[in-house]
């Protein structure tokens, strides 16, 4: 990623500064304190360019979502609605991260986000917060490019704008992400789809993102697989 676009590490020093930043707010988050550059750079590497604080720790946890018809409830005032619901998965022979070495099918990724913004008939700029996978502080970045919100080696730039913080243009992982919530694996995809519950919802507290109605939560699983909902208000 870094050959191919102007990504530096002090981009992924970046991400990772801003979801400390925003887990502090988050009372379940597994890290409440924010981190500095300075710290993130003297971590330990654990894989060049990587270092402890690029990566995202594993957690304990659960998950649980009550789903229903409108008919079941009370008041209709604050619904929140499914708007996509997808899951795409890589298929036998594929090329690095998914399709068909035959058709030449775009990654999970991008095939998930296509097939969310048909399903839902919104686009990527109808989001007012995002949840993205962020395993790595980096995975962030071009996970952003390939969920269609800017072109390939555009995320870095909107980074340092401040684009992607709770108050800036595009709100991602309010509540730290993996790399501040941490990553309970199985639970993992569904703490981020209640994220996007919470802000639409306005009880997102001190990270609520002014005026939020609608939001993405993606996800990415062992195997090649992407998950995208799309919720709203």
């Amino acid at each position: 990623y870094m050959e191919e676009t102007d990504a530096r590490v002090e981009d992924f020093d970046l991400v990772t500064v801003k979801n400390r930043k925003n887990g502090a707010l988050n009372p379940f988050g597994r890290f409440q304190k924010p981190v500095t550059l300075e710290e993130v750079r003297s971590s330990r590497m654990i894989a060049a360019p990587l270092r402890l604080l690029h990566c995202c720790p594993l957690a304990d946890g659960g998950a649980a979502v009550i789903l229903c018809s409108t008919d079941k409830l009370k008041s209709k005032s604050r619904m929140v609605t499914v708007a996509a619901s997808v899951l795409t998965s890589q298929t036998y022979g594929n090329v690095h991260g998914g399709g068909s070495v035959k058709f030449r099918y775009p990654n999970t990724t991008e095939l998930s986000a296509r097939q969310a913004w048909e399903m839902s008939g919104y686009g990527p700029e109808d989001m007012d917060v995002v949840q993205c996978y962020d395993t790595m502080s980096c995975s962030e970045l071009w996970d952003i490019e390939q969920l269609g919100f800017c072109k390939k080696g555009e995320s870095c730039g909107l980074l340092r704008e401040g684009a992607f913080d709770i108050g800036g243009k595009l709100p991602v992982n309010t509540d730290g992400g993996l790399m501040s919530r941490g990553h309970p694996l199985g639970a993992t995809a569904l703490a981020q789809i209640i994220e996007i519950y919470r802000q639409i919802r306005e009880k997102a507290g001190q990270r609520q993102v002014t005026g939020a109605k609608i939001g993405m939560a993606h996800s990415l699983g062992a195997g090649g697989n992407s998950s995208i909902t799309i919720l709203k208000r």
